[in-house]
């Protein structure tokens, strides 16, 4: 019960324990990331796009080089996920001023890092939904380098489907 009630407050929470964290520099970054991956799961479902890509953005950008497999291609996989929503919102009805106004919605950012805020424009002129599915499928196919068949099936299946 809780927890339908006071989502937003929990992840606004969230976010800002994410940010305390990252600035004290008071963390694992691979937990970290994949608390950034969570909360940007949750953004999405709630059409808050801008600050869902600007998690994800944030989290691909402080991960070494040296351990960039698997930790990003799932950044680069929920990316996709991301655009695709987007885009399901896009093809479902007519993109309303309140839709726009929650997919910019900024709803904190964290501090010392080169990523800056994303603008989403949300249209239903086909232009920009193949620029949607495009930025999507991109995502998809490079995380599908990593996740391949041989030893990560449910996420190859999983974005295969999606």
């Amino acid at each position: 019960m809780f927890k339908l009630q006071h989502g937003e407050l929990a992840a606004l929470y969230f976010g800002m324990a994410l940010k305390r964290e990252f600035e004290w520099n008071d963390y694992s970054y691979v937990d970290w990331c994949y608390r950034c991956i969570s909360l940007s799961e949750y953004y999405t479902e709630n059409g808050y796009f801008a600050q869902a890509e600007y998690l994800l953005l944030v989290g691909m950008d402080i991960v070494p080089e040296s351990d960039e497999n698997k930790l990003v291609a799932t950044f680069q996989m929920t990316l996709g996920k991301v655009h695709l929503e987007m885009l399901k919102l896009c093809t479902s009805r007519s993109i309303k001023e309140e839709d726009l106004n929650r997919a910019n919605t900024n709803i904190f950012q964290i501090g010392g890092v080169k990523v800056t805020f994303p603008k989403i424009f949300l249209s239903n002129e086909m232009i920009h939904l193949k620029s949607l599915f495009r930025k999507a499928n991109t995502q998809f196919k490079r995380s599908m380098k990593v996740f391949v068949l041989d030893g990560f099936v449910t996420e190859h299946v999983n974005m295969l489907i999606d």
